[in-house]
């Protein structure tokens, strides 16, 4: 089974970039069941974004997971470099310094997602 890939945007010498990060899958049970080492998390919060919600230049206001549960949301980091994450996406950004990155509706509707602070 393939690893758990997580997209990472970064601060590299204050400039945000996107990267990748992956977990690794272990069968607890001749396949019926996989599972991820855990990651040291300390609370969970929910965020709604309205249909058309487009953000400005900000950074993360600390390292996080952010799940998308509903809808797209477009990152665009200041290096240029833009993507498109929809429900089921698991991003980790830890761009806390620097220009950071701009967040928007990508698909019109609206997004749900859950916010996971890491230390």
């Amino acid at each position: 089974m393939n690893n758990l890939s997580i997209t990472v945007v970064r601060d590299q010498n204050g400039s945000s970039v996107f990267d990748t990060d992956t977990l690794p899958w272990n069968d607890t049970r001749g396949g019926d069941v996989a599972v991820t080492p855990f990651v040291r998390a300390t609370d969970i919060g929910y965020l709604r974004m309205a249909a058309g919600y487009n953000s400005d230049w900000h950074n993360a206001p600390r390292k996080q997971y952010v799940l998308v549960l509903e809808g797209t949301m477009t990152i665009r980091v200041s290096n240029g470099d833009q993507r498109d994450f929809s429900a089921g996406t698991i991003l980790r950004v830890e761009d806390t310094s620097g220009q950071g990155h701009c967040t928007r509706d990508g698909g019109g509707a609206g997004v749900f997602l859950a916010w996971v602070p890491v230390p």
